[in-house]
């Protein structure tokens, strides 16, 4: 190890250790490190990984790091030439080193839809990349498949070059079924046309992705000149908004953000440059006020004071990313573009994840302390109802989290001073002669004869036993024929179980059907 670490040095490479088999140093400071030979004869004399410093610091060294197959498929047809590229056995030629003369860049590039990163522009100072014949985490050595040194470009060809490489990616991963294909391939044609593209550059690229893809079809997917020649004679051509049909409007605008499509953002906006804050790092400021944390189960939330109350959203859903994005539209007057908020989006789950306190998130009910009760009537202004032993009111700020589903609806704000069995009373049939909650005999509780209709419950395993802890709430016999409805009622309010199960009983018309809908 410290043969390779010296000939890495002797190259102009600063390199620094990183623990055998990990990717990431654990030196404070590491990244203004650069170690003589005296210092890295002691460093990596031992088992340990050799990181290399890139940008600036090596010589203006970039990684283009490919982490899918497919962009290690496709890498040979968009990148330039280079002398210096490796991987391991799991990812072969997974990482082309380049010498970009004099300038720094990262950049990220991202799946809208899975949120997966699968391929890096690595080419500033603070990043590093661990190298031959250093061991992968899972036990593979990293090897080199060509080490004959880096070569040297451009920035602007590197950057353009990943730009297509990171698109053809993409659409080769959203690339659709047998049936659709033609139609697909016609329709990025007329939109790589429209772009601005050539039509020999259009028949170059499609085939590429379409093969990519498994598309047995792949060369018959050339269709730019044809393409063309309708466009110049003014016939309708398909463009983006059919390519979205086929693959989702999320990577449409992804990839018309990558290839520099006239009507894509002017700014990339999840690109790195010395002394400006990114797009991701000020939507990270702009989430300040907001509070993160997890739930024992490792989903990462976050709690949002607004208009006085508080909401509750899961760190990366859409409510939280519109949220980010108004606030950021509020401070600038533009729209983030959708990598800058996913890549800010990653960074606020980990704070939640790693630094944040655990509690849980609960839907309508929760428990309180010393046994009461919490409930979420999904009221506008986040207000809830505490229910303890001493009756029940209406908190402003609940002291547990609780989240809404995108159906969850209002409930109506309660009256004081009604009882159950008084406000239900006008709208469910219950037999009113009855003397217990439980029906002795079954057949008369089943008695078409009778007109009302009866309920029991199955919850209590001895209904005598049942009977007797209830009926001392109940006033009077008319009451103790709403006792297993009532039990129902409040059990269903427990934040745990067990829970009663209602069995309704009556003959055909007696409103069985309209109690149910009106119990749920």
């Amino acid at each position: 190890m410290i043969r390779s670490a010296l000939q890495y040095k002797n190259m102009g490479w600063a390199v620094i250790p990183v623990p055998f088999q990990k990717k990431a140093p654990t030196k404070q400071g590491w990244t203004k490190w650069r170690l003589d030979e005296d210092e890295i004869r002691q460093f990596f004399n031992g088992k340990t990984n050799i990181g290399v410093l890139l940008g600036e610091p090596s010589g203006y060294l970039v990684d283009i790091d490919l982490d899918c197959p497919e962009a290690v498929r496709l890498a040979p047809m968009f990148l330039p030439k280079t002398g210096a590229i490796f991987g391991r056995a799991g990812a072969p030629k997974s990482h082309w080193l380049y010498y970009v003369v004099e300038s720094e860049h990262y950049k990220k590039y991202i799946d809208p839809s899975s949120g997966e990163t699968f391929l890096e522009y690595r080419g500033n100072s603070g990043k590093q990349s661990v190298i031959p014949p250093s061991v992968h985490p899972n036990g593979e050595t990293v090897k080199w498949h060509i080490d004959e040194g880096p070569q040297s470009v451009s920035q602007k060809e590197l950057q353009e070059a990943t730009n297509n490489l990171a698109a053809a990616v993409l659409l080769t991963k959203y690339w659709p079924a047998r049936g659709s294909r033609d139609d697909a391939a016609m329709a990025l044609c007329g939109s790589l046309l429209r772009a601005g593209w050539t039509a020999e550059r259009v028949d170059w690229f499609v085939p590429i992705v379409a093969a990519a893809a498994g598309d047995e079809e792949a060369a018959s997917r050339a269709k730019g000149a044809r393409t063309a020649a309708k466009l110049q004679a003014g016939e309708p051509v398909s463009g983006w908004p059919s390519l979205a049909g086929f693959m989702g409007q999320k990577v449409v605008d992804r990839v018309r953000q990558w290839l520099n499509s006239k009507e894509a953002t002017e700014e990339d906006e999840s690109s790195e440059t010395p002394g400006k804050k990114t797009v991701p790092q000020r939507l990270i400021e702009l989430s300040g006020g907001d509070t993160f944390f997890k739930t024992s189960l490792g989903v990462a939330y976050c709690a949002v004071t607004m208009d006085g109350h508080r909401e509750i959203y899961r760190v990366g859903s859409r409510g939280y990313r519109l949220l980010l994005s108004q606030r950021f539209y509020t401070q600038t007057g533009k729209s983030p573009n959708p990598q800058a908020v996913y890549e800010a989006m990653d960074v606020l789950e980990a704070r939640a994840k790693f630094d944040g306190e655990t509690a849980e998130v609960y839907t309508r009910i929760a428990p309180g302390p010393q046994g009461s009760v919490y409930i979420d009537p999904g009221w506008e202004d986040w207000r809830a109802i505490h229910i303890t032993a001493d009756g029940w009111r209406i908190v402003d700020q609940p002291a547990v989290y609780f989240q809404r589903p995108s159906g969850m609806l209002p409930m109506a704000e309660p009256l004081p001073g009604l009882s159950l069995v008084e406000a239900l009373e006008p709208f469910v049939n219950i037999a009113k002669n009855a003397s217990s909650w439980v029906a002795e005999d079954a057949e008369d509780a089943k008695n078409p004869s009778s007109a009302k209709m009866w309920a029991s419950s199955w919850a209590a395993e001895d209904a005598e036993d049942a009977e007797d802890d209830l009926l001392p709430y109940l006033e009077n016999k008319k009451d103790k024929a709403w006792a297993p409805l009532v039990m129902f009622a409040v059990g269903c309010m427990n934040p745990k179980g067990p829970y009663p199960v209602l069995s309704v009983i009556g003959e055909q018309g007696s409103a069985k059907s309209t109690l149910c809908r009106m119990l749920g």
